[in-house]
């Protein structure tokens, strides 16, 4: 593993993603997680915690999902500055399951087919389907 403190631009981090083996999102919360779905375009196998946003396109079939237990939200940012008041919770990631899953992607016959998935999904979020929805959805709504 090697960390990289710097922000990249577009091309470095296509160029990133793509020089990859695998991508690791061991998270407690997230929203959308874009770089999630970065990594599915690239073909990457993904071990993730499956859990808020990214459920709505990442599943047992295109990931490696890492189990997690549900605990109320803890010291953070969000708890110190904001006025959280409907008792949210986070994904505490299980460390067993994060060695399990990134084993798994080593080991796995399967993690080409699985990255495949996982590509195939990341090509339905293209900006032409994306606008289709949309514009399916506002005809819908109005």
């Amino acid at each position: 593993m090697e960390i990289k403190p710097k922000f990249f631009t577009k091309t470095e981090l296509a160029d990133l993603y793509l020089s990859a083996d695998a991508f690791f999102a061991p998270f407690r919360g997230e929203g959308f997680a874009i770089n999630i779905l970065d990594a599915f375009a690239a073909g990457l196998p993904v071990a993730m915690t499956l859990y808020g946003g990214p459920t709505e396109y990442a599943n047992s079939a295109n990931c490696y999902p890492i189990a997690h237990d549900l605990i109320p939200v803890g010291e953070c940012y969000d708890a110190q500055y904001l006025k959280i008041r409907n008792a949210p919770h986070w994904a505490e990631p299980n460390v067993q399951s994060v060695r399990e899953q990134l084993r798994k992607i080593v080991e796995d016959p399967m993690r080409f087919q699985v990255a495949q998935k996982a590509r195939e999904t990341a090509d339905l979020f293209n900006w032409e389907a994306t606008g289709k929805k949309l514009l399916r959805l506002m005809r819908e709504l109005f």
